[in-house]
C-alpha cells in the first residue's frame, strides 16, 4: 500500500539526485531526504534542486545522523552492489530508520544478473577485467551462462578508495540473510535497467 501522506522518503547514495528530483518535483506531499558519500555531489543538489530537498554528505560506515523509524520509504540504487564488508550492517541502519510497515527499494545483482552478463550490459567490462585475479571464479562470457559459482560473489578493485567493488547475490541468499532482517516481498528482474529489484518491508 502507498505510505500515508505526507510521507518522508530518503535517497541513500542520490548522486546528484537523478532519482531524488523525480519526487521534489512531480510528487505531492512527499519530504525528500538524499545523502551521498561525494560531497560535490550533495554540494550540487543544494545549489540546483528545491529547497525541498533534504540532502547530506553520508560516509562509507553504517551510520545515518537520522532518528528512528523517521522514514517511510527507503530507495537506494546501485548501492548495495558496491558494498562489501558493511552489507548486514547498511541493512541494519536502514531498518532502524524506517517506520514500522515502511518500505525499502534496493538494486542488487542477482544470479539473474549474473546470467545475463554480456559484452553490451554493464557491469561486463568491470567484471571482465578480472580474468584469471579470483582464484577458483571463472571469468568468462562461457561462465556467465553457467550457475553462479557462489551465494555471494565479491569482485574488488583495491586499488580504488570508493566505488571498488561489484558484488552478486543469489536470490536464495537475499531471502535467507537479508529476509531475517525484513519481509522480502519481491524481487524483480531487471526492475532498476540492468540490475534487479529488491522490495522489503520492515515487520510491523
Amino acid at each position: 500500500p502507498p505510505p500515508p501522506k505526507p510521507a518522508r522518503v530518503l535517497d541513500l547514495g542520490c548522486a546528484s539526485g537523478r532519482v531524488l528530483r523525480h519526487f521534489a518535483c512531480q510528487a505531492d506531499g512527499v519530504e525528500p531526504w538524499g545523502c551521498d558519500i561525494n560531497r560535490r555531489n550533495i554540494e550540487w543538489i543544494r545549489k540546483f534542486l528545491p529547497k525541498s530537498v533534504k540532502a547530506f554528505q553520508s560516509t562509507a560506515l553504517p551510520t545515518l545522523p537520522i532518528e528512528d523509524n523517521f522514514f517511510d520509504a527507503v530507495f537506494a540504487f546501485s548501492v548495495f552492489t558496491h558494498i562489501d564488508e558493511f552489507e548486514l550492517a547498511w541493512l541494519l541502519e536502514l531498518r532502524r530508520i524506517l517506520k514500522p510497515g515502511g518500505a525499502a527499494y534496493i538494486s542488487v545483482h542477482t544470479e539473474h544478473t549474473w546470467n545475463a552478463l554480456a559484452p553490451e550490459r554493464p557491469p561486463y567490462g568491470h567484471i571482465i577485467s578480472f580474468a584469471g585475479e579470483m582464484p577458483g571464479v571463472e571469468v568468462s562470457l562461457e561462465a556467465f551462462k553457467r550457475a553462479m559459482p557462489q551465494e555471494r560473489l565479491v569482485f574488488s578493485h583495491r586499488e580504488r578508495e570508493l566505488y571498488n567493488c561489484n558484488v552478486f547475490q543469489s536470490k536464495a541468499y537475499l531471502r535467507d540473510v537479508w529476509g531475517r532482517f525484513f519481509d522480502v516481498r519481491q524481487i524483480i528482474d531487471d526492475g532498476a535497467m540492468y540490475q534487479d529489484l529488491v522490495l522489503m518491508v520492515k515487520p510491523t
